[in-house]
């Protein structure tokens, strides 16, 4: 605003200390008059629409955002150093300017023309302002505006009457407008009250945030708060407007206006199919403690409560989930268990001096809780539930580990014999060390016991004690490296159960050593030329073991690796401690990698190798990646027997990657073939998979998702949804096609479809799941 040539500043006479006085203790402003709509502080992007994304993502979808204005210059230029110092009392923190002034001696100042008027954060602007010094009441009107940092308020006319020296000011406002530069929420209301910079009090309000020419939404309250202090706003008897048609109800209703905590209800979740409805409620117990508490209605199933609690100390942290669902209306129908639960534990912590423990316990009433309740897409097809307890110990060469673990089945179809054993407990030492300072020779040492429980097996109880020694030296060479190892494993196991009838049966103990020897060499050769770089990598690995019988032994936690190509250069290819393969065998394999020379990029490698044993023959395995762009892989696996059987094992798998900085997403597709011939009790399979993700533009996003058995010659899973983004509001909308089993019959498949919607309000949270 610009100062007309009689402009001038408040005078240090009695009007000055009368509005220092009004400025301490004002208590009530009153404004009336119709709402501006904020137009001069909108901003036309001008730029492209995705860069407005990247700079103010509160207003991405928008074709402009609102800026906040600077402090009117007129009264900067009119403030001076020493009245800005830390000492300054409220007189001195008070100003105001306008284009003319009068004072008269019953105590009526009156101020005409652009006035301007600043208390700390707080500046009002007004076409005129008389105020009554024995009453203490300021009057402003025409336009009245005011600002706090992050916020506007304006009406026609206003009304200041004076307080308590230690109350903030307050304002009353009848037919005002506000805005909120940050989130870009703006409104209107029939009355409005702002009590200093803590909180605002609306009376028949309006809510959006949409750009000033689109009302695409409103969420009307009765009575909304504003709590400046806390962070968090409500509103009661909220109704939600699309189009100015009125579509929900909440009798109250919590939002965030920052990041911090609060206790209150947080935005619904609403399935209209079922339909299934859940109102969460968060409870702020302590800085340190939250919980979250979700009522949850599924109209063919009945009522359940969710609950989830977090705590965070220095020395520990965890989580607990609890959800109930006493009687399941549909379950109880089918004449299955209608008890539906699900418990989670989840717990770590640190005592200090390198020890440090953690906890994780699960369970669900039954396989088909996750396909049920869970209310996002993920992996819903999880076989077994973790519980397990550990303590560790580390430092840089001892380790200790103390491990209580066991499992809950949810595969209906596994036989209880089959079912995995339970270590209570499992101890295990670990040292490792460089033996000599001027030769790289490593010795490692491992010691454990495990005690396995499985009550429905063969060999119900069984102890075990390992110990495994390892000395290698890997030796640099100019041609590469030579890495010789030997290793040593001891194995000793006692059985115990009523089906075990003598002491031989019940006890086994065997020592197994390995020698094996690992050359890799490297070769290079430059191309300028083509700012190309090549190696090429020769490998013998060669490794010995003798045969020892362990077929009496279970399989208590060990399992055999998938032949890859990495799997060919180890001496064991088991993973767990109850098999130590007697592999003799010499394996050749050959890398080449090619590099972009300016950037040091590899571009592709390829890989080819075969292991040989005692005129047996591992398949030719071959492994391609290929990355000619950034971001795009195309890698490719063959496993080929050399004999009449022919193509044993194929994948295939083509991703692109890219980036999306300008939206804040990453497109991403994937084709995916993968192909196993049946062989060596293995299932065959044959099956591709599709997955994309894409960003259209500032307001499309696309998924989808097909994974498809060629032997059954049908999908058992698909997916395709879209995501639209507006200035104000943004919607995903999904269908998700899943073949599970059947509730009243496990082995048979049926196919489960869902639609998922989310819909969010932005600048207030969503509505969907």
């Amino acid at each position: 605003m610009r100062l007309a040539k009689h402009s001038k500043q408040f005078p240090p006479t009695s009007a000055r200390i009368a509005f220092t006085a009004l400025a301490l203790t004002a208590s009530c402003i009153s404004l009336s008059a119709e709402p501006t709509t904020h137009l001069n502080d909108w901003q036309v992007w001008r730029g492209a629409a995705q860069q407005l994304c990247t700079q103010r993502p509160a207003y991405c979808g928008c074709d402009g955002f609102y800026e906040e204005p600077a402090p009117a210059p007129e009264l900067s230029s009119a403030i001076n150093e020493t009245e800005r110092a830390e000492d300054a009392t409220a007189m001195d923190r008070f100003y105001g300017v306008a284009d003319e002034y009068a004072y008269s001696f019953s105590g009526v100042a009156e101020l005409l023309g652009n006035v301007i008027i600043q208390m700390d954060d707080l500046e009002v602007n007004a076409n005129e302002m008389i105020l009554d010094n024995d009453r203490q009441i300021a009057n402003f009107s025409g336009n009245v505006e005011l600002r706090y940092p992050g916020m506007l308020l304006s009406a026609p006319n206003a009304r200041l009457a004076a307080g308590s020296s230690s109350q903030a000011a307050v304002a009353q406002m009848d037919y005002a407008g506000m805005l909120f530069y940050e989130t870009g929420l703006r409104g209107v209301a029939d009355q409005i009250e702002l009590n200093g910079d803590e909180s605002v009090s609306i009376t028949n309000g309006k809510l959006t945030s949409c750009a000033p020419t689109d009302n695409a939404w409103t969420l009307n309250g009765r009575n909304i708060e504003l709590d400046m202090q806390s962070g968090w706003g409500k509103i009661r008897h909220m109704t939600l407007e699309v189009e100015d048609v009125p579509v929900f109800y909440l009798p109250y209703f919590t939002f965030p206006l920052d990041d911090r905590r609060q206790s209150g209800f947080l935005v619904p979740t609403l399935d209209l199919t079922e339909p299934d409805v859940a109102l969460p409620f968060y409870w702020n117990i302590a800085p340190e403690f939250d919980m979250t508490l979700t009522p949850r209605f599924i109209g063919s199933r009945g009522t359940m409560l969710q609950t989830e609690f977090r705590y965070l100390q220095p020395q520990f942290s965890g989580q607990m989930n609890l959800s109930l669902l006493p009687n399941d209306e549909q379950r109880q129908a089918a004449r299955l268990d209608s008890r539906r639960a699900r418990a989670q534990w989840a717990h770590a912590g640190d005592l200090g001096a390198g020890w440090v423990y953690d906890l994780d316990l699960n369970y669900a009433s039954d396989s088909e809780y996750f396909t049920d309740f869970e209310d996002s897409i993920v992996d819903q097809t999880s076989l077994f539930l973790n519980r397990s307890l550990s303590l560790q110990y580390l430092s840089p060469n001892w380790s200790f580990t103390s491990q209580f673990q066991s499992y809950q089945v949810l595969d209906e179809t596994l036989a209880l014999v089959d079912y995995p054993y339970r270590r209570s407990p499992e101890l295990q030492l670990t040292h490792f060390d460089r033996l000599t300072e001027n030769m790289p020779i490593f010795w490692q040492n491992q010691v454990s016991y495990a005690y396995f429980e499985q009550p429905k097996a063969i060999i119900p109880f069984a102890h075990r004690f390992m110990w495994q020694s390892v000395m290698s030296a890997p030796t640099p060479f100019f041609w590469g490296v030579l890495e010789p190892k030997l290793e040593l494993n001891h194995r000793r196991y006692i059985f115990a159960g009523d089906e075990l009838s003598s002491v031989r049966d019940s006890q086994y103990e065997f020592t197994i050593p390995t020698v094996s020897l690992d050359a890799r060499f490297a070769m290079r050769r430059d191309l300028p030329a083509l700012d190309l770089w090549q190696t090429l990598e020769p490998r013998i690995f060669l490794t010995h073991t003798p045969f020892e019988d362990q077929s009496a032994i279970p399989l208590f936690d060990t399992s055999e690796l998938t032949l890859e190509f990495d799997q060919l250069f180890l001496s064991n290819p088991f993973i767990g401690g109850d098999r130590i393969s007697d592999r003799k065998q010499i394996t050749f394999g050959l890398s080449s990698r090619v590099f972009r020379a300016s950037s040091g990029r590899m571009l592709g490698r390829a890989d080819i190798g075969q292991g040989f044993s005692d005129g047996e023959r591992t398949p030719v395995i071959g492994r391609l990646e290929f990355s000619p762009v950034e971001r795009l892989f195309w890698t490719n696996q063959v496993n080929w027997l050399d004999n009449e059987e022919g193509l044993y094992a194929a994948s295939t798998r083509l991703s692109y990657l890219r980036p999306r900085n300008d939206y804040n997403t990453q497109d991403a597709i994937s084709i995916e073939y993968r192909y196993r011939d049946e062989l060596d009790n293995l299932e065959q399979i044959n099956q591709y998979e599709i997955s994309v993700a894409h960003t259209l533009d500032h307001r499309f996003r696309l998924l989808g998702k097909l994974r498809y058995d060629n032997l059954q010659d049908r999908s058992f899973e698909h997916l395709a949804g879209i995501a639209y983004n507006t200035c104000c509001w943004q919607a995903s909308v999904v269908y998700h096609r899943l073949l599970l089993p059947d509730e009243a019959s496990p082995r048979a498949l049926e196919a489960e479809h869902s639609v998922l919607f989310e819909f969010q309000l932005k600048g207030f949270g969503g509505l969907g799941g």
